[in-house]
């Protein structure tokens, strides 16, 4: 009995491969599963002034556990104290409807800021999203105009 047993966990680690995509292994129910899967890096906002709200492209992150949305404010200019407030915004039925489901702090110099989705920790507690998701970004003050880029990183 034994004997089969170390048989059959060689066969099971001889399944294991790993590569960039992650390490695949099959569960007890014999479903494949990926561990240690590699980031993925995805421009969801390139560098650009922005004088006015907006929103990025839709996303596709329907393959990620976590998804990192690394936001970087280069330049600020206007009076009237100009705020930049980014916030993500999850669709349930492919890009007609949008729900927030996260928000940044508001954004008043440059410099940088990061919204985490998926995995939490005890501090921060875990956002779950679903399979897209998009930047949405209100600007306020006289004139403002902030030059920001973001880039998402999943996996």
């Amino acid at each position: 009995m034994i004997h089969r047993l170390q048989i059959a966990l060689v066969a099971i680690l001889a399944l294991a491969t790993a590569s960039p995509a992650g390490a695949q292994y099959y569960d007890a129910f014999g479903n494949m599963k990926t561990v240690g899967a590699a980031a993925q890096r995805t421009t969801v906002e390139g560098s650009a002034a922005q004088t006015a709200g907006g929103t990025s492209a839709a996303v596709a992150v329907g393959s990620y556990r976590e998804f990192l949305l690394l936001l970087n404010v280069t330049a600020v200019s206007g009076t009237g104290s100009p705020t930049l407030t980014c916030f993500v915004d999850t669709s349930s039925d492919g890009g007609t409807t949008w729900f927030q489901i996260a928000s940044g702090a508001a954004i008043t110099a440059t410099g940088t800021q990061i919204i985490q989705l998926g995995a939490g920790t005890a501090a921060t507690p875990a956002v779950l999203f679903g399979d897209t998701v998009r930047l949405r970004w209100t600007i306020t003050g006289t004139t403002p105009s902030f030059t920001f880029s973001a880039i998402g990183i999943g996996k």
